[in-house]
């Protein structure tokens, strides 16, 4: 398949004008391994090199003995949740009080067994797939000196080089939101200002979120290029984030995240996205399937999740919020045999019932509960991340569906997400019971459009 890179020449730079704080004297990039970034070691060593008492960061204990020493100025960062969800990733445990005596324990553990003398450089492991552990990211210098970056490091972690050094241009350096639509962006990232995409002719205010989780030979550059310079150009209406729960066999394992939309507006551009990939596709010589840039195993741990802002159960003005939500929770956390089975049949899970996967569960507070405690409750305000739904200050989020990048799947999950929440809108609180699965086939059958609802719907009923 072409590859969609940058000009001829250029490279993706992060450097100083790319850092959202400072510590110490050192720079914290915005990557999501910050604390073996290049640009963070090479401003370390800076310090270091100036300061006779400090001394550089050469192995895990030198990065240890610096978290330490900085912790107070870390945890009063701005940035402190997302450096420390990296440092979680790297040493195993998040403190629940930040003291320097919890830190202590925090950055030690899982390293001691292998001394405090093992040095970051060149310390590469592969995991049983035949990639670099997540705890060997190496780094290393160039032989030869890079003629396009000056004093270049390259980092090499699971998506293959990147070349790290100077920055570009001052007049021709992006934004910071213009780079987050291109680069792959820390977990806890959220996209500033992120734009609200509807149709024209919509006024109501039902937007949509949609997290697809995937594994695929592309970069977030390539996938904005296809989405801003392949004919027909979109506007853009994703970005990327990095998900250590992500799995497959492609370099780059992560999620796509939607912008606010409405449905229709989401189907709209997501199948003009996959148009567009299957006609590069087709025109490619060296890719001659799907495959080739997707990984397609349906029992990958991946999935779709799909926020429902919660202006859209106020939008109704005859129904009250808090009784719509009830509702739609309901729906997705029906906990009786009959009902899981179905659920897990329109989420196309490659289990019997959404209770045998960690990810999607019924949530606690209504797992077992009768139909009036679930109706009048809902979540109970409890949050529970690993559940079939979460609640947020402005979303409720479905975290059912297996995710998958086929098109039909994608378009079906949003519009299974539309019907239950029209259903919940309109149907009597009886027909959420343990006959939620013939009150909703039909129910679905009887409404105009939802074509691709209604076919998922239809495939259960025949399983």
């Amino acid at each position: 398949m072409p590859r969609l890179n940058l000009p001829e020449g250029r490279v993706l730079h992060y450097s100083d004008q790319y850092v959202n704080t400072h510590i110490a004297g050192c720079v914290i990039p915005d990557a999501s391994s910050w604390c073996l970034h290049p640009v963070f070691l090479a401003s370390q060593w800076a310090v270091a090199d100036a300061d006779p008492n400090k001394s550089r960061i050469e192995t895990w204990g030198d990065l240890k003995t610096w978290l330490l020493e900085n912790w107070v100025a870390m945890r009063r960062s701005d940035y402190a949740n997302f450096m420390s969800y990296t440092i979680e990733e790297y040493f195993g445990v998040r403190p629940d009080r930040h003291t320097r005596t919890e830190a202590e324990g925090y950055v030690r553990y899982g390293y001691d067994a292998m001394g405090h003398d093992v040095p970051i450089f060149g310390n590469l492991t592969l995991d049983h797939g035949g990639r670099p552990h997540p705890t060997s990211m190496i780094l290393y210098t160039p032989e030869e000196p890079s003629s396009v970056v000056p004093m270049s490091l390259v980092y090499r972690g699971w998506t293959g080089d990147r070349i790290i050094g100077a920055p570009y241009d001052p007049g021709d350096t992006p934004s910071k939101v213009q780079r987050s639509w291109t680069q792959l962006n820390n977990y806890s990232f959220k996209m500033p200002d992120a734009p609200f995409l509807g149709l024209p002719t919509e006024k109501h205010s039902q937007y949509f979120g949609l997290e697809l989780e995937l594994s695929t030979s592309l970069t977030p550059m390539e996938f904005d290029s296809i989405v801003t310079k392949v004919e027909p150009v979109q506007e853009r209406f994703f970005y990327f984030k990095s998900d250590s729960s992500v799995t497959g066999s492609h370099d780059n394992n992560m999620e796509l995240v939607t912008v606010p939309m409405t449905p229709k507006r989401m189907k709209k551009e997501f199948k003009v996205l996959f148009k567009k990939l299957e006609g590069l596709i087709e025109a490619a010589d060296t890719v001659n399937t799907w495959t080739d840039i997707f990984d397609m195993r349906r029992d990958l741990n991946n999935g779709i999740h799909i926020h429902v802002s919660r202006e859209a159960f106020e939008y109704k003005e005859h129904v009250s919020d808090s009784r719509h939500a009830r509702r739609f929770l309901t729906v997705f956390n029906q906990w009786d045999r009959a009902n899981l089975r179905f659920l897990n049949q329109l989420a196309k899970r490659p289990t019997e019932s959404l209770n045998d996967n960690e990810y999607c569960a019924v949530h606690p507070a209504m797992e077992g509960r009768t139909l009036a405690r679930r109706l009048a409750n809902g979540l109970n305000g409890e949050h529970v991340h690993r559940s079939a739904t979460t609640e947020t200050s402005q979303t409720i989020e479905v975290r059912i569906f297996q995710g998958f990048p086929v098109l039909g799947h994608i378009l079906e999950c949003i519009e299974l997400v539309e019907c239950v929440f029209d259903y919940s809108l309109y149907a009597p609180n009886s027909k959420f019971g343990p006959y939620f699965q013939a009150y909703f086939t039909d129910w679905v059958e009887k409404q105009p459009g939802f074509n691709h609802a209604k076919e998922l719907v239809r495939a259960c009923a025949l399983s």
